[in-house]
């Protein structure tokens, strides 16, 4: 029961939010256009976004060890999930764990390929992968020399809705590029905001985030400054594509949890509660957002 308790620390499954949204937010996409939607294939796309995140939490898990071991200010949403650090799973054992999940999303891909002839699954599904790596290993571990928060947002902004998008209608044709305008920058911002708990050992570790790079008092203001930037695009291109009054009224939480970040910027320190509360309610921001948007796509 401890080492089930282990893995299910490990497995962080609260960030699955992250990765469920998007991909609803990109069938959504398909259904609003043409009016179908499967739910065989809805449920073969979120298998993958349970795959996809489980290879992401451990991986970087794996990748991020000797780093780890100095965070003394990490909270729920950053510094990993510590079960390498305290030692409740193996360095071995998360391996192991890393090479089966990739084994099963290939196999879903393969599947998604022979058996429902959507050729690209495989494809992207393996880029997928390969944005991880490029992330947290070497030779590039682009976390480390700047710019991971970019690739996190390829990842979560474009992959995401896109092969929710493709495994529903088969193809990428039709799909709404327009709305990345916003959907890009929101998600850029919520990466930034979750390595501001982790400044100091980031800083410490030579790991150029952006809040290393450009300081934790200013990484604060830009994560603000992109919120209400990419809601205003939002109330823009949602008029525009939607054609609904219905599509102004998923602003209003994110704009008031903007508002309220603006409150507390200056109150939010490291180690703060504070700094909890900042980071918690960007994310908050991107999933109302995210959520929102989709309902309103379907409904």
């Amino acid at each position: 029961m401890d080492k089930l308790n282990s893995w299910i620390k490990a497995s962080r499954l609260p960030s699955q939010s992250y990765i469920f949204f998007p991909l609803l937010l990109g069938q959504g996409f398909y259904y609003n256009m043409t009016g179908n939607f499967s739910i065989v294939f809805f449920i073969l796309v979120q298998l993958f976004g349970l795959l996809i995140q489980l290879y992401i939490v451990y991986a970087n898990d794996y990748a991020d060890y000797e780093i780890d071991k100095t965070n003394d200010t990490f909270n729920i949403f950053s510094g990993g999930s510590r079960v390498l650090v305290e030692n409740l799973i193996s360095k071995k054992e998360m391996k192991k764990a890393i090479i089966l999940v990739v084994g099963l999303n290939g196999f879903l891909g393969i599947v998604l390929t022979l058996g429902f002839r959507r050729i690209l699954s495989l494809p992207i599904i393996i880029l997928s992968f390969l944005l991880l790596w490029a992330y947290s290993y070497p030779p590039i571990r682009l976390s480390y020399r700047g710019g991971g928060e970019v690739l996190q947002t390829m990842g979560v902004a474009v992959i995401l809705p896109l092969f929710g998008y493709y495994v529903q209608g088969g193809t990428v044709q039709g799909f709404p590029w327009i709305f990345l305008l916003f959907f890009f920058p929101l998600q850029l911002g919520c990466a930034m905001s979750t390595s501001l708990p982790d400044y100091p050992s980031d800083k410490k570790g030579n790991k150029k985030t952006t809040t290393v790079i450009f300081g934790f008092e200013k990484t604060k203001g830009y994560i603000i400054r992109i919120n209400f930037i990419s809601l205003f695009i939002f109330y823009r291109v949602a008029w525009l594509q939607l054609n609904s009054l219905k599509s102004y009224t998923v602003l209003a939480i994110p704009l008031i949890c903007n508002l309220y970040l603006l409150y507390i910027k200056n109150k939010a320190k490291i180690s703060s509660s504070y700094l909890d509360k900042f980071v918690a309610v960007n994310i908050l921001i991107i999933i109302s957002l995210t959520a929102g948007s989709s309902l309103l796509l379907f409904f």
